[in-house]
């Protein structure tokens, strides 16, 4: 992160393939941000750190699968 904040035109990792490396280098020459596509789950960390969702809100799994079941209505196929 700190090279990229600095100013770098990107991060390439050393065991990329090297057609991919020079395909990187090429594209930060013509002005390209260039990324090993590895490090983007660590940026997306770096830039919203914690869970994956709106603050305040559960994650699907979390919410009742039938509520109206389970209180004896109908459900939603009506």
């Amino acid at each position: 992160m700190a090279a990229l904040k600095g100013g770098a035109a990107g991060y390439l990792l050393k065991d990329m393939e090297p057609e991919e490396i020079l395909r990187g280098i090429r594209r930060a020459l013509q002005g390209d941000m260039v990324l090993s596509s590895r490090l983007a789950p660590v940026l997306a960390r770096a830039v919203r750190p914690g869970p994956h969702r709106a603050p305040g809100r559960r994650a699907l799994h979390d919410r009742p699968r039938a509520p109206d079941r389970a209180a004896g209505g109908a459900g939603q196929e009506q």
